[in-house]
């Protein structure tokens, strides 16, 4: 990937979640670090806690 090849790193966040977050990663392998605090927010507030 020519993200690797210039020194750079990959990171994920937005739209990911417990449901695509594994498609993801098989699919993008290379990645350094993801996020999903963002749809763990949403379900703690849409579902409680």
């Amino acid at each position: 990937m020519r993200a690797r090849e210039l020194g750079l790193g990959i990171n994920a966040g937005h739209d990911l979640d417990l449901h695509n977050l594994k498609y993801f990663h098989d699919h993008i392998p290379i990645l350094d670090e993801v996020s999903i605090g963002h749809a763990l927010i949403c379900d703690a507030l849409y579902y409680g806690t």
